[in-house]
Formats: structure tokens, sequence, C-alpha cells
């Protein structure tokens, strides 16, 4: 095993970044394990550590549970699994001891053949007789050989037995988590990464792990998946932002997703398009601080091929972002997230992703199982180890983290190649409004505050629609109802931000029937962008169609496409909407084509 990592947040105060976005080392002033040192003095290469929403790489599996150890002090019902089986074995929880302790420990106990090799090792440095007495020379021939040697708080976390219990004295022993008469409840994840890589660094070997003897990490936490609900003094900050964090909430602070009731409910706390602003500002200021050779994006796995596909658009950068995510929780058998970590710091650090001219030629990745998978192809398709895929039919792995080694390189365009790229959003684009008579209408829309940062408020909403084809046109002379349909999305978006898309899935080629095209006319002639894209795992590119009144999306699926059009919805805004969009003018149709020949470049080239 790689070992296990710690999610953290961190920031730089020169970069002017928020208490909420602050960047730092890993471990508080006050705390007992060894940190980076800071980049302003580091000579090791530096690399941000963002923890995003519902980040499985950061869930410990709802938190350890009472051990057998403490049942048996305080006269506890037994440890059992899952299955009411009882536990033989306590499970080891990596905690930190409050002062110095001198062990002893068996020799030859750490592989099961060192006895056999009794003649290979140097002495022990004592022996302990029948009372657990130490000698430094044999005293009986039943005395045992031992290792002495002094544990101290300053060398970090021990793996021990778990003592805590519940504030009525019962064990934590529930795979859900307690909710008490405040409403709080236990939460399994870190609120940042910092935990994860002192736990990876503790279990990892010097040839699979020592990542603080290779770089310096900062740790982010713009969307944490944990978060202090009671909020944290600033003494006590893993991060280097200051000040005290404020108490948090989820849903607006934090993002976890738990199971919850007795039933298992399973609820996910999903970030809002106000957060990705929030995000991607986090992310844009800690690139511009020129620190960081690169930084790894914790996400859970469902949406992580959003993000990072964002972040290739978007940030402004010439350094890797790397997605990483789990499917296994850590502390079960076999967790991903550990090897997964050491192995996107390996591809950072490899600079194998760099051209000859120290530029990023590939873009931003996803790793996991050893695969380097390009932003754009990532795919989720099924939730466990191996599941991610590639989209579209024609590549999108690219490598693989043993060497690290490229072995394809992606030719879409990305970062400070981009053209929807955050430097290159202006402060205001055309957006749409309705006006009293109903009617929609263009109007600026200020993308970028006086700071230059996104404003959550302008995040584009884009809506997919399904037109489905097969069996459900109407006899003649019926009402259509691919109208109102698209009527209703064009409502929806408009009530949620002024710059609004959609994306049409078609069958694969994006054939439309007559009443579906004559909506989507309608729709893109009211102000809509409207791209289409063929539904499921198409290997098919759409072809390309000067005249009509659409974007064709390339061979992305409906989420990608989503993806890129927010994104050109912020560099460009609206088209202008028809005074009539049942009976436009020639010279109308002619503006829309002309915005949306822009919005097709992008969707040729990103």
């Amino acid at each position: 095993m790689k070992g296990l990592v710690v999610s953290a947040l961190a920031v730089i105060c020169a970069t002017g970044l928020d208490a909420a976005d602050s960047v730092g080392d890993p471990l508080s002033a006050k705390s007992s394990a060894t940190s980076a040192p800071s980049p302003a003095v580091s000579p090791l290469p530096g690399i941000a550590v963002f923890a995003g929403p519902t980040a499985t790489v950061l869930n410990t599996l709802m938190g350890p549970r009472t051990s057998q150890k403490a049942r048996d002090k305080y006269g506890l019902p037994p440890l059992k699994d899952w299955s009411g089986h009882k536990v033989v074995q306590d499970q080891l929880t990596f905690q930190r001891l409050a002062a110095p302790v001198t062990v002893y420990i068996e020799q030859f106990s750490a592989l099961p053949l060192d006895r056999d090799s009794a003649e290979l090792f140097a002495p022990p440095d004592g022996f302990l007789d029948a009372q657990n007495v130490f000698h430094k020379e044999r005293t009986s021939p039943a005395d045992r050989p031992v290792y002495e040697v002094v544990l101290r708080p300053e060398d970090g976390l021990y793996p021990l037995p778990y003592m805590a219990r519940r504030a009525d004295g019962t064990a934590w022993d529930s795979w859900e988590p307690a909710a008490g008469a405040n409403g709080l409840i236990r939460q399994p994840f870190y609120p940042d990464a910092s935990r994860l890589f002192e736990e990876i660094e503790r279990m990892g070997a010097e040839t699979t792990g020592n990542l603080f003897g290779r770089a310096h990490f900062d740790f982010f936490r713009p969307a944490p998946p944990g978060g202090y609900v009671h909020g944290l003094p600033a003494a006590q900050r893993t991060d280097k932002g200051t000040g005290d964090i404020p108490p948090e909430k989820a849903g607006v602070d934090y993002f976890p997703y738990t199971y919850k009731g007795a039933n298992a409910t399973y609820e996910n706390f999903n970030p809002s398009r106000a957060t990705l602003a929030k995000i991607t500002n986090s992310v844009q200021r800690a690139m511009d601080t020129g620190a960081y050779r690169g930084g790894l994006w914790l996400e859970g796995s469902p949406r992580v091929e959003d993000s990072i596909y964002w972040f290739n658009l978007v940030i402004d950068t010439d350094a890797m972002l790397v997605g990483v995510i789990a499917n296994r929780p850590n502390r079960m058998v076999s967790p991903d997230a550990p090897a997964t970590i050491v192995d996107a710091v390996d591809f950072v650090l490899s600079d194998v992703w760099r051209d000859a001219d120290g530029k990023n030629r590939v873009g931003d990745v996803v790793v996991q199982d050893q695969h380097i998978t390009a932003a754009r192809e990532a795919i989720k398709e099924a939730p466990r180890p191996g599941g991610f895929g590639t989209l579209g039919g024609h590549g999108g792995v690219i490598g693989t983290t043993a060497g690290p080694r490229l072995t394809f390189l992606p030719l879409n365009r990305h970062g400070r190649t981009s053209e929807v790229r955050y430097s290159a959003i202006p402060k205001t684009v055309p957006g749409l409004s309705r006006a009293a008579n109903g009617r929609i209408e263009q109007a600026p829309v200020t993308v970028k505050d006086d700071t230059g940062q996104l404003r959550g408020e302008a995040i584009p909403e884009v809506e997919i629609l399904d037109f489905n084809s097969w069996m459900t046109s109407n006899a003649p002379g019926t009402p259509d109802p691919v109208g109102p349909r698209v009527e209703s999305a064009i409502a929806r978006c408009l009530g949620e931000s002024p710059l609004c898309g959609l994306v049409a899935e078609a069958p694969v080629s994006g054939h439309f029937d007559r009443n579906d095209a004559l909506a989507i006319d309608q729709a893109a002639l009211s102000g809509m962008v409207v791209v289409k894209v063929s539904r499921g795992a198409s290997g098919a590119f759409m072809g390309r169609i000067d005249e009509n009144l659409l974007v064709e999306g390339s061979n992305l699926n409906a989420n990608k496409a989503r993806v890129l059009l927010m994104a050109c919805l912020l560099r460009y805004g609206s088209p202008p909407p028809a005074a009539d969009p049942a009976h436009p003018t020639e010279a109308e149709k002619e503006a829309v084509r002309s915005h949306l020949a822009k919005i097709q470049e992008v969707f040729d080239t990103h």
C-alpha cells in the first residue's frame, strides 16, 4: 500500500485569499506532527491540494468504532462487524500520544521468517523476564529478546486502540453518523487534506510515499467535504489562513455525503453554481502565485469528471491539475485513495507533461488505477476501483503512472491556450432578461466584480433535454408536446441565471424530427444557446452545419457539453433574441448564427 492521505486547506497570505480560501502548511503550530517548510524557504517543488465536495478520498467510513480495549475497560457490549459477528481482532486508529512512552518490541515479530534468519540480525537491546522487567543481559532461558524504544508525541501519528465513547457512555459502533440533540452529527470526513497526507506518510514506504520529502504541500478547502460546525479559533487552524473560522454549515460551507436515519437514506450536499465561482476563484488565485508546479483536486467520483474539465477550460495556468477520487473510503480493506494520491504526486513531479518550453502540453487529467486520462474524456462508468473510462470512442487514456510515462498527447486547447480561460472572460457580457410584457430581451450581465473575481450570480444555468424520437411522434393534427417542454426549460433557466443554455440529446448522429427542430429554433431565437449531442456513450462526431441555429457538440456527452457551454456563456454571453421568435427576420437569424459561430469554434477545438 502506498499510504494514507490527509485533506487540508491552506492559503498563502500574499495571494490575497480570504479565510475560507487560505493556503498554508498541513499542520498548525500546535500540532506535534512534522510539517513541510513554507514555500518562501522550501527548496522543494510546491503542490496545492484542494479539498472538494463529497470527496471519498477524505472519508473514513463513518469514523472509527470504539475498540474492544475500551469496551473491556468500561463494561460495554463486544464489538461486532456489519454482519453481527463478534470482532476478534481490534482495529487500530492513527492517534497522537499525549506523553512519551517506552515500549518493548518483540524481536523477529516484523516478518514471520525473520527468526529463521536470526544470524543476519544484530543482537536485541535486551530481554524481558517473566515479570516483564527489562534487562540488558539474558537472566533466564525463558527471557524474551526485545528492542527498547521511546515513542514521543512529536514523532507523529501512531496506530492505537480507539478509546472514545459517545457522550452517554455507550460505544461508537453504528455504521451511520449519530445525531445529537442539537442536530450535530459525527463527521467522518476530514476538513482538509493535511491529516490524510500525514497518515499516508506513516503507512507508506520510502519507495512509495515520502511525500513531504519530495514536495512542499499547501492545503486549500474551497468547498471541503467536512466543516467546523462550531467554528475554529485561529490558533487551531491547520492552514495558514488568518483569523478564526466562523461556524460552518453543511451544504453552504462544506459538502459531505452521508447515510442517515433508520432506513439509511442517502443524502448528498452538492455545491451550487455560486460555489463554483468561489472554487474557480480560489484555484485561479493559488495558481497565480506561481508557487505550484501543480495541484490535486480531491472530489467525489461522480462529479470530478465535470470539475476537472472545467478547470482544464477555465483555469489560466501552465501548471498541472490532477483530479483524484476514491471509490473506497479510508480504513476499508484496500482503500484506493492513498495509492492514487501518491501516483498523482509522482505524475506532477515527473514533468513528463511539460513541453520543451516547460508548458503543460496535455492539459488537466484524472489519475486512477495507474491510468492517466485527459480531463475532456474522463468519465465515471462504475462505482468501483477501475471504474473510470473515456467518452467519445477516440482515445483519452494518455499514459500510465508506472514511470510515469505518456503514450498519447491530446490536441484540444486547455489552460493558457483556452479561449474561455479565466483571464479571457470579460467583466460584462450580454445576457437575457424577461421584460414586463413577457418578451425575452438582451441585457448586460456583470460576470466579474471590480477585483476581477467571478460573481456567483453570473454562473450560467444550462439544462439538459433528451429528444427521444423513438415512438413519440404524434398523429397529424394533435398538439405538439415538444414546444411546451422547451418553453418550460427556458423559463426555469431564466429564473436561475441571466446566462442560459440548453444541451439537446439526440439519437446518434444528432437527427431531430420536425417538431424537435422547430422547438430548438424557437429556443435559439429566444436567446438560448442550444448544443446538440448524441445521447449515451457515442463515438460519433456531430457534423458541423453553419446555417443552422445551434451548436454541434463534437463527440462530447451531455454533461461535458454542459460544462463547456457554461464556460462559453461566461466568455461570450447570449445571442440577441428575435423580437418575435416565431417569426424572425433573416437579419435576426444571421445575428444568432454570427454569435454561435464563436461558440462553435470553441466546441470544435476544446
